[in-house]
Parts: C-alpha cells; sequence; structure tokens
C-alpha cells in the first residue's frame, strides 16, 4: 500500500479518537443520566474504530518508513499515548469526576502526539 493511504488512513483514525473521546467527555462532564445508552454506545464503538485504524495505520506506516526493531523513543511515546487514550473511556466510566482531567489529557496528548509525529526528537 502507498504511504499517502496509512497517512489517509491515521488521520482519519485520529478524527475519529478525538470526536469520540469528546462526546464521551462531554457527556460525563455534563452527568447526563438518561435512559437511552444507544448515543453513548455508538461513541464508545467509534472510539475503538479510531483507535484500531490509529495503530493498524500506524505501523503500516512504519513498515513502509522501514523502521523496525529497536523502535524509536518517540515511537514509544505514541504508543503510550494511545494506550492512556484508549484506557480514557473506560477510567471515565469508573470514576465520572475524573472526565475535567481527561478532558486537559486529551488535548496533551493531541500536542505530545504532534510534535512527537512532526519533529521526530529521538
Amino acid at each position: 500500500m502507498d504511504m499517502s493511504f496509512y497517512r489517509i488512513l491515521h488521520i482519519i483514525g485520529i478524527l475519529l479518537l478525538f470526536q469520540s473521546l469528546g462526546a464521551y467527555l462531554f457527556n460525563a462532564m455534563t452527568d447526563r443520566a438518561s435512559g437511552d445508552k444507544s448515543a453513548l454506545k455508538m461513541v464508545t464503538r467509534l472510539h475503538g474504530l479510531g483507535l484500531l485504524l490509529i495503530v493498524i495505520s500506524g505501523f503500516g506506516m512504519l513498515a513502509k518508513l522501514q523502521l523496525f526493531w529497536p523502535l524509536p523513543g518517540w515511537i514509544w511515546i505514541m504508543l503510550i499515548v494511545w494506550v492512556l487514550s484508549g484506557l480514557s473511556v473506560f477510567l471515565v466510566k469508573k470514576n465520572p469526576a475524573s472526565a475535567r482531567m481527561w478532558w486537559i489529557l486529551t488535548i496533551v496528548f493531541g500536542v505530545v502526539t504532534v510534535l512527537m509525529g512532526v519533529l521526530k526528537p529521538f
């Protein structure tokens, strides 16, 4: 596959991830206790789909760039952010009061991953 395909897939995954995190965290912060959970289920599914697209396209780009073991440090940071982004929904579900903290952390995660992806500092 072409590198452009992986980049587009990666960006789509990132959009899905951040949209779903925003919706999920907003729902937790406003403490909406409605009986209809179908929208929340959709958001959770989009969160998972975004994470899946990010990891598949990310490793596809690594293969195209011929970056194999040992992985550079900037990739490890991106993987840690990916794992924390994945866990955030479940941690907020357990403790809705932490939604405001995760809202700020999501912004920090976005900034860190952009810096790592663009600058590749180490």
